[in-house]
Order: structure tokens, then C-alpha cells, then sequence
């Protein structure tokens, strides 16, 4: 009893936002993994490397090389990863994209939209995250919370766009799935972008359920209280 007394409260004490979990940064490139530091790609390893890294971190936050350029080819490493550890991947303006994050998204990866967030509207806000990085996505951002955050319309409009048979396909892998947003996830590496996102919203209600995926070593003190998820840059 005691044993798992404190299993319990380990459990709590590690999902709480005052002890964040642990995610970690890595580039994929031909289904390799590598670290990049001043624009210098470092090779890490391959899929072999993963029974090892999920006894350190909960997430993997990839930047798809491959995908950058409109190559696809790396998919079929995601599918693989989700059955062991949670996976979110950046992704650009490239061509067909909105049809790449329902490919994702049915894999179970978590899609970051890094711009162009008017497509989040024909994906599962569950499977979706919004990359902060300059003043201009909080308005693109902030524009479309209330319909993400909202269980009736937005959810119709999304069922609608996104196909029936695309959600059947979601619903057999993970049968909870729902397009009514359940959080507003963001990703951001900047304390200044997210005091901005905060102070620029009226309508602070919007986002009581606001998650933060922070990549940086150190969690600032402004981003503390709704921090999901601290991503290391790197090793």
C-alpha cells in the first residue's frame, strides 16, 4: 500500500506545471536523428536510439529537414516512434500541407504549425500546436482560439473539412479523439513572444487551458505556471 502511495504521488508530483515534463529538440534527416548547433548538423543516431531516450524524456520535438523540402519520406519513422514515446513535428508552408498534417495527425503525431495557422481549422486541435516565433502569429493565433476552444461549431466546421473517413481513421487509433479542442497548445522560445501573447489577449478566458511545449535549458519564470512540456535544444 505504501509502495503504491508513493507511486501515486510521484505521478502527480511529475504531471503538476511547477515539474514540467521532459521533451527533447532533434532534426531528422534520411530517418536519422542529429542535433544542430550555428547551422552544423551533428549525427546522433537512428530508431535504435529510442528505447534509450524515453527513459530520459516524454517527447520528441522534431524539425523535419526532409519535409522542409516537401519530401515525405520520414513518415513511416513517426508512425514507429508514437508507439514509444509522444512526438510533435514542425511544420512549414510546403506544398499539399494541410494533407501531410492529416497524415500525421492519423499517426498520432502532434503537428506544429509554424505559420498559416487559418488551416488549423480543418485539423484535430488535438493533434496540433502553434510555433510562436515573431509578433504576427499571436494575431493569426488569437484570431481563431474562440472557434478551436468552441465544442459545437468549431468542431462541425473542423469534422466537416477534415472527412469522415479521415476521423474514422483517427478514431480506430486512438478512440478518444475528438475534434473539440481540449487545450490551446503552444510552442515557444521566447519569454518576450509569450508576455506578448498574454498582455495582447482580451479575452484571457480563451486560454485557461493554454499549454506551453518551452525549448530553451532554462524555463522562465513567466512561463512556469503553464508549462507542459520543457524541450532541451539539444544532448
Amino acid at each position: 500500500m505504501e509502495r503504491a502511495r508513493k507511486v501515486k504521488e510521484a505521478k502527480r508530483e511529475r504531471a503538476s506545471p511547477s515539474t514540467p515534463l521532459k521533451g527533447l529538440l532533434l532534426h531528422v534527416k534520411s530517418k536519422q536523428f542529429y542535433t544542430k548547433d550555428k547551422g552544423i548538423m551533428r549525427l546522433v543516431g537512428s530508431f535504435s536510439l529510442i528505447p534509450h531516450l524515453k527513459k530520459e524524456y516524454d517527447l520528441l520535438h522534431i524539425i523535419d529537414e526532409d519535409l522542409a523540402k516537401g519530401n515525405t519520406s520520414n513518415l513511416s519513422l513517426y508512425e514507429s516512434l508514437t508507439y514509444h514515446i509522444y512526438v510533435q513535428v514542425e511544420l512549414p508552408s510546403i506544398d499539399q500541407r494541410l494533407k501531410v498534417a492529416e497524415k500525421l495527425q492519423l499517426l498520432n503525431v502532434r503537428v506544429v504549425l509554424t505559420e498559416g495557422y487559418e488551416e488549423a481549422l480543418a485539423l484535430n486541435p488535438n493533434f496540433l500546436a502553434f510555433k510562436l516565433a515573431k509578433p504576427k502569429n499571436l494575431e493569426e493565433l488569437i484570431a481563431i482560439t474562440d472557434e478551436l476552444i468552441n465544442s459545437q461549431a468549431g468542431s462541425t466546421r473542423r469534422a466537416e473539412s477534415y472527412g469522415k473517413s479521415h476521423a474514422e481513421k483517427g478514431k480506430s487509433r486512438n478512440e478518444k479523439a475528438s475534434f473539440a479542442a481540449k487545450n490551446i497548445d503552444v510552442v515557444v522560445d521566447n519569454e518576450t513572444i509569450f508576455k506578448t501573447l498574454l498582455s495582447s489577449t482580451r479575452n484571457m478566458s480563451s486560454f485557461l487551458n493554454l499549454r506551453v511545449f518551452y525549448i530553451g535549458r532554462a524555463l522562465p519564470s513567466a512561463i512556469r505556471p503553464f508549462c507542459f512540456i520543457a524541450v532541451q535544444p539539444n544532448f
